[in-house]
């Protein structure tokens, strides 16, 4: 079993190995099943295998090391969250203002000065794995992965490793709030002057989540997203359905087994639709008012019915 993955801040690339949480340490757990008013509990133990090598004690070593990352990569999407909205406010309010006013200059410079604090944590390049960019989102990916992978105590170096992003990560804190009570307190105070709105940093919502690369404040699955109509496949069967529908409006039964019958010619000729193909290998009926794809394409054309008493012309 494995827990909700970490929220991750938004970026060029996905971080796959985000996209899922960490392994439940073992212990006694609940599962509770509610179906409308009832609710149904029943207890479930979670133990090691017997082949493992390692112990309990490690394995509960590798889960505090994996809910670590997670931690950090919450603190990664708030302060993304935080830098995003200072910038987008600032070149909000400065496309409002006239070019030579000294605001909107000041208002560009601390959109500018909030964007590269963004590009220090996640990759901004357009263009996947193929660019090579990797900033703080990307190498806490790896870190997160080496502890889904193992099973036993975390490697000292993996230890040191995340303590090495954590006090980068802190660096770009640091940082972004000496630029709120600089820069963007002199915006606001000019802001305020002109009678605009002030530039407001607002918390991420606490009961988002999701992982991978949604954005923050939003729940990002990538099982939930559906694919576009264009990408769904469509089986046989249901292309077969709806063939039948066409011929039964037509006054014929069209099946795969019936298909394969010569006396669903003589029904079809009873019902003025012509068949172009012999009678041992099957059937094609076309029509240029449908269209369907191979190879069991079936297509319709009406004829004239023939006369009583005249046989049915071959095609």
């Amino acid at each position: 079993m494995r827990e909700d993955p970490p929220q991750t801040p938004p970026g060029a690339n996905l971080v796959f190995n985000a996209a899922r949480g960490p392994r439940v340490p073992p212990g006694a757990y609940a599962v509770r099943l509610t179906k409308g008013t009832n609710v149904y509990t029943m207890p479930l133990a979670i133990g090691l295998d017997r082949r493992a090598t390692f112990t309990i004690a490690d394995r509960k070593a590798q889960y505090d090391a994996a809910k670590r990352v997670s931690g950090l990569f919450g603190r990664m999407s708030r302060l993304v969250a935080g830098i995003v909205q200072v910038r987008d406010g600032a070149k909000a309010r400065a496309t409002g203002l006239p070019e030579s006013d000294a605001l909107r200059h000041e208002l560009d410079g601390l959109a500018g000065d909030a964007d590269a604090l963004r590009k220090k944590i996640v990759a901004t390049k357009e263009g996947g794995a193929i660019t090579g960019e990797e900033r703080l989102r990307e190498h806490m990916d790896y870190v997160i992965r080496c502890h889904h992978v193992g099973r036993g105590s975390p490697t000292p170096y993996q230890i040191a490793r995340v303590n090495v992003l954590e006090h980068e990560l802190k660096d770009v804190e640091n940082s972004f709030g000496d630029l709120m009570k600089g820069k963007l307190a002199s915006a606001n105070a000019g802001l305020k002057a002109k009678g605009l709105e002030e530039i407001t940093v607002r918390a991420p919502s606490a009961s988002a989540g999701g992982g991978g690369g949604g954005a923050a404040g939003a729940r990002s699955r990538k099982h939930d997203r559906i694919a576009p109509a264009r990408f769904q496949r469509v089986t046989r069967r249901s292309r077969r359905t709806r063939l039948n529908e066409r011929a039964r409006a037509a006054g014929a039964i069209l099946s795969r087994r019936s298909c394969r019958r010569p006396a669903l010619h003589e029904r079809l000729a009873r019902a003025g639709l012509k068949s172009r193909s012999n009678p041992s290998r099957g059937l094609t009926i076309r029509n240029h008012s449908i269209l369907t794809a191979k190879p069991h394409a079936i297509h319709f054309s009406a004829v004239s019915q023939p006369a009583a008493g005249t046989p049915p012309q071959s095609p």
